[in-house]
């Protein structure tokens, strides 16, 4: 009974959300940043479903948009109270600028529909062939995804609040409460409590993530806007990345932000039954086979702290944090517990059952002029410290950011600088960015000036000095032109005794083009280059989407890609059901098509479908570079209605 059950809900009520054309597009333009971090995948999918209310939010409500500084939610809180509600969501454009406001639009709307509502989101998704399964483990459960999530809002006297609960199950997992959260929030005058699960962003994001990582997209700048305090209600299918404990966020003071929190999680672990001993993390959340299944919520972890903020003058702020995080039983990780490849090739090594960590952060502006920075300090003696400049104007925006961690620096959930892994060993960088753009041309540049990485205890990753990236996007009268370089190194060590780099380049030809008022083509094409060993990929697809009169849109295309192995992977992205993402590595040779279909019979309900065809003539059966298998076909499925209660 409790296999059926989710897909009886699924067919009642589905999911619901007022953004129906545009939802399952508007993360297109913020993909490289979610490739960066699944973190932001789920923050701003949270944001599409549950979009802030222009005329009825609270400061904690604008913070959950990452793309705003405070000094943009200072202005936008300070127009309001000084004018009045505003009559158009597209006023805010006058406030923070008219780039900024086309990214952050399908996040907004003007008012809350009700005082109280009940949202019900249901996903399934199951591809026709068998799931891949490990060469000596089958796996426990179904073929089938499932995500459940139910949230309501309501409002007690004068304080509005919401709870939310998820359910969600992984393809080949036994179980569809394999992964759970559940949440209550509720909103004070001058704050906001959090009570079950949530995720934390502090400062620069030495301590606590900023979820921007070593941003290599067309949102250069964005890392730049990094100083907040955020403790944002987390209902995501992500494991491993929220607390879930009791939370604090608010303005005690005129002037100042403060965050209390504790937290108590059970962690996945890695785990050597040789030694039975911990010998780390894993973030990967399936607990599909026996192996994965023995591994679950072996670590328990205890975290608290608080940080705090002061507004220094008009343009300024001096922040304060502090952590403690304890785990239990204790992690081993030496050469003893763990193996060769995994001694050298992993990201962070850590020992031990507790980690203290401080820091000061500030954040300044002089007219156009900006300066930010952190520093942060552990109790082994390990020091991090980033800084940034930048200047910004209305057509132009530039800036540095230097930042060094040093091997001893160890913070689990700091994940500015780092590669999404916890403890970085000795990250140290130069950091330079621009973005210039008039009416028709926008121009985006970012170059990593050097990057130093330790990845093993004995031995030093070659330091990177030539990753950059140039994006160019030309508006004219009958579509949009974009166009893409980009140059990147990567690891390339098969054996213990060598390290050699990888030279990655990418070239993005893509031209959009209206047919007619509700059709538009876009057609892409992709090259990829690798110089060790020398490889060559190309990408191209065809696009038609069709709206008509916003109750019936229908998205087609075709592919074609060849590339030698998954060294020379070429990611393209496509349209999918609301709050799914698919962003799929292309590599072999063969062909793909897609179709998705959305219809809006009634205001309050629509319905969506999707059936995706991949095929493959040249597939590459073994890849031991990095243990890639593949079938020759692949279909999968997705249905989801939406239905707005």
């Amino acid at each position: 009974m409790i296999k059926i059950f989710p897909l009886w809900l699924f067919l009642v009520f589905g999911g619901f959300s007022f953004s129906f054309a545009q939802q399952a597009d508007a993360l297109e333009p913020w993909l490289d940043l979610i490739k960066e971090d699944p973190a932001i995948a789920e923050a701003l999918a949270d944001l599409l479903e549950n979009p802030v209310a222009v005329n009825q939010a609270e400061r904690q409500d604008w913070q959950r948009i990452p793309l705003l500084t405070s000094e943009d939610i200072d202005s936008i809180l300070t127009r309001q109270s000084r004018q009045g509600a505003f009559r158009s969501v597209r006023q805010i454009a006058k406030i923070i600028g008219k780039e900024k406001f086309k990214r952050i639009r399908p996040f907004l709307i003007l008012r809350a529909p009700k005082k109280k509502s009940l949202q019900v989101v249901q996903r399934n998704y199951w591809n026709v062939q068998t799931p891949a399964e490990g060469e000596n483990e089958k796996f426990l459960g179904s073929g089938i995804y499932n995500l459940t999530r139910l949230q309501y809002r309501g409002t007690s006297g004068r304080y509005p609040w919401k709870a939310g609960l998820v359910l969600q199950k992984d393809v080949g997992e036994r179980q569809y409460n394999d992964y759970w959260n559940a949440m209550l929030a509720v909103n004070f005058k001058k704050g906001r409590l959090i009570f079950g699960s949530f995720y934390l962003q502090l400062a620069q994001g030495l301590l606590f993530s900023s979820p921007f990582g070593r941003m290599k997209s067309s949102m250069a700048m964005l890392p730049f806007q990094a100083n907040k305090i955020v403790a944002r209600t987390y209902l995501g299918a992500s494991e491993n990345f929220a607390q879930t404990g009791v939370c604090f966020t608010g303005q005690p003071f005129h002037g100042t932000e403060l965050a209390l929190f504790w937290s108590t999680n059970l962690r996945d672990a890695r785990y050597n039954p040789q030694t039975k001993k911990i010998t780390g993390f894993d973030f990967s959340g399936y607990h599909r086979t026996a192996l994965e299944e023995s591994r679950k919520d072996l670590i328990m972890e205890k975290v608290a702290g608080f940080s705090f903020k002061r507004t220094i003058g008009k343009n300024g702020g001096l922040t304060l944090s502090a952590a403690s995080i304890d785990y239990s039983p204790a992690i081993e990780f030496n050469a003893r517990n763990v193996t060769f490849s995994e001694l050298r090739k992993d990201f962070y090594h850590f020992s031990g059952n507790q980690i203290l960590l401080g820091s000061m952060a500030y954040d300044f502006r002089i007219a156009a002029l900006r300066l930010a920075g952190e520093l942060a300090a552990g109790k082994n003696g390990g020091t991090g410290i980033t800084q940034s400049v930048w200047l910004e104007d209305e057509t132009f925006r530039s800036g540095v950011m230097f930042w060094n961690l040093t091997p001893n620096f160890q913070s689990p959930y700091g994940r500015v600088f780092d590669w999404n892994s916890p403890f970085p060993q000795a990250v140290r960088g130069i950091y330079f960015a621009l973005t210039w753009q008039n009416d028709r041309l926008r121009i985006d540049f970012y170059k990593m000036l050097v990057q130093n990485l330790w990845r093993t205890y004995r031995q030093q990753f070659p330091p990177l000095k030539d990753e950059w990236l140039l994006n160019l996007n030309y508006v004219f009268r009958s579509g949009q032109l974009e166009v893409r370089w980009r140059e990147r190194s990567t690891d390339a060590a098969p054996e213990a005794s060598t390290i050699a780099r990888q030279r990655v380049r990418g070239l993005r030809l893509q031209l959009k083009i209206p047919i007619e008022k509700r059709l538009e083509s876009t057609t892409r094409l992709e090259l990829a280059w690798l110089n060790h060993p020398a490889e060559k990929g190309a990408l191209s697809f065809q696009e038609l989407r069709w709206n008509f009169r916003r109750r019936l849109s229908l998205v087609g295309r075709v592919t074609f890609f060849r590339t030698p192995s998954y060294r020379t992977r070429i990611y393209e992205y496509e349209s999918d059901v609301p709050g799914s993402f698919a962003n799929f590595p292309m590599y072999g040779q063969g062909f793909k098509w897609y179709v998705r279909l959305g219809w809006r019979p009634l205001p309050r309900l629509g319905v969506w479908f999707k059936f995706r065809y991949l095929r493959l003539n040249d597939p590459v059966l073994t890849d031991i570079d990095y243990g890639r298998q593949q079938t020759k076909t692949d279909r999968l499925f997705r249905l989801q209605l939406m239905i707005n209660l």
